[in-house]
């Protein structure tokens, strides 16, 4: 079992990596805005929304290039299970069991 994951692991590709990284990076950023606290230093409420909606814009960009990798990852996952001459592999074959 332990080879699989290792073989798994070091069959990734870049996009792959990326796109694990840039989930995680959402996810911190979802928590942060869950769990934003401002202090009593920061009286001006303009401020307060002009941060907030500062992140969550740049979070919309990240959500695009998010979806960019998913592609990208699709693609190579499509290309790296093609197999010449539309032969189709039998389970064991095919990694399936």
């Amino acid at each position: 079992m332990k080879l699989k994951s290792t073989q798994k692991t070091a069959n990734k590709t870049i996009s792959e990596e990326l796109l694990i990284s840039v989930r995680g990076a959402l996810y911190k950023l979802k928590d942060y805005l869950d769990n934003i606290e401002y202090s009593d230093e920061d009286d001006d409420e303009s401020k307060k929304a002009v941060s907030t909606i500062t992140i969550i814009e740049k979070m919309g960009k990240a959500f695009e290039t998010l979806a960019v990798l998913e592609k990208r990852v699709q693609s190579e996952e499509v290309d790296k299970n093609k197999i010449r001459g539309n032969v189709k592999l039998s389970l064991l074959e095919g990694g399936e069991i």
